[in-house]
């Protein structure tokens, strides 16, 4: 269902369309499809940019996976916003 244009009347809604996207890459977590993972996951921030503990799951996958870019990237766009103790696990190599 995620692979239909969302011009098809069988597509999901935005909302379902999200829900769908997150469920999926949780899926992926699960089977160990890392990369499939963080492009899911990745989508999934990008149309939900509240959502800071999917970002923080986004860049523990972006070490597993050894892209350090990636990365570097989404932790610069985190940084300001965590605070204490969160700023640290992610930082870990």
């Amino acid at each position: 269902m995620l692979a239909l244009p969302p011009a098809d009347v069988d597509a999901p809604r935005e909302a379902e369309r999200v829900a769908l996207t997150r469920k999926a890459a949780t899926a992926a977590v699960r089977a160990n499809r890392t990369d499939a993972a963080r492009r899911l996951l990745a989508e999934f921030c990008a149309r939900t940019p509240k959502d800071l503990d999917a970002r923080l799951e986004l860049a523990a996958l972006h070490r597993k996976a050894g892209a350090s870019r990636a990365r570097a990237d989404l932790l610069a766009e985190l940084w300001p916003r965590l605070a204490g103790a969160a700023r640290c696990p992610p930082c870990e190599s």
